[in-house]
């Protein structure tokens, strides 16, 4: 399980760069790699030597792929924070030491202990469930666009701009279970906002289903656009859901509202 959690881990890590790399000739260096798999990280330390070697073992794509697996898998993370301020001290350190190096922060997350167990969780929270740019095919059960009914406001975006903001993860029941929208905060995603915690908990315990309504440039526009993309969120779901009700969850300020 290991494994599959720091391949997947350093599979998203180094897909920003990745493009941007040219093709290099694919020849292994075993004693390279069986370095890495047989060398515990317990320290910065060590995290700094192993990662100094990481660009030239890069000349090989299956060496690379091979070596960044067993850096992640090698880590022994520390039990990590204790409280809110010493998080936020800690994090900010790891991610002014490396602002531009993904591999690099994300290795030194894990070594500090602020992901133990769940990351794989974060990572789909930050990944998947945050994508503004979603394909969602099944048509509403009535018309809702440009206008439900004769008395709604017309909304200023396309449809398509508004349907793809909609995130459903897979298994959506179509109404057999409650759907349940959230909304996110100002400067966020409702994935990142809600996908470890809230979403995580209705999916796991099948009391709801929740869907994401990831509002582009992080909800930072007009909030006459914002309530477009929940107007016509709730107008869809409902129509892809037999008609139900839904319910939504939305950050406003510090406070949880629950509708």
């Amino acid at each position: 399980m290991s494994r599959l959690l720091s391949t997947t881990l350093f599979t998203a890590l180094i897909m920003g760069s990745s493009l941007a790399t040219p093709t290099p000739v694919d020849k292994t260096p075993a004693k390279v790699v069986q370095a890495r798999q047989d060398s515990q990280i317990t320290d910065s330390s060590q995290l700094a030597a192993a990662i100094s070697s990481f660009p030239a073992d890069l000349s090989s794509i299956a060496a690379g792929i091979s070596v960044g697996e067993a850096i992640l898998t090698n880590i022994v993370p520390a039990p990590g924070p204790t409280s809110i301020p010493q998080l936020a001290s800690e994090f900010s350190q790891i991610i002014s030491k490396n602002p531009s190096n993904i591999f690099s922060s994300g290795a030194e997350i894990l070594l500090n202990g602020f992901a133990g167990t769940s990351y794989l969780n974060l990572i789909n929270s930050y990944l998947i469930e945050s994508s503004t740019n979603n394909l969602n095919l099944i048509p509403p059960a009535q018309p809702i666009y440009p206008r439900a009914s004769a008395s709604d406001a017309p909304y200023s975006l396309s449809e398509s701009d508004l349907r793809k903001a909609i995130y459903i993860p897979p298994g959506f029941t179509c109404g057999r279970v409650p759907p349940v929208l959230f909304l996110p905060g100002t400067a966020a995603l409702a994935g990142q906002n809600f996908g470890p915690n809230y979403g995580k908990l209705l999916k796991d315990r099948k009391v709801a289903d929740p869907v994401y309504v990831n509002i582009p440039d992080e909800n930072l526009g007009d909030i006459q656009v914002a309530a477009e993309y929940a107007a016509y969120t709730v107008g869809y779901i409902s129509g892809i859901s037999g008609g139900r009700n839904v319910r939504f969850l939305f950050l406003f300020f510090f406070f949880l509202l629950f509708f």
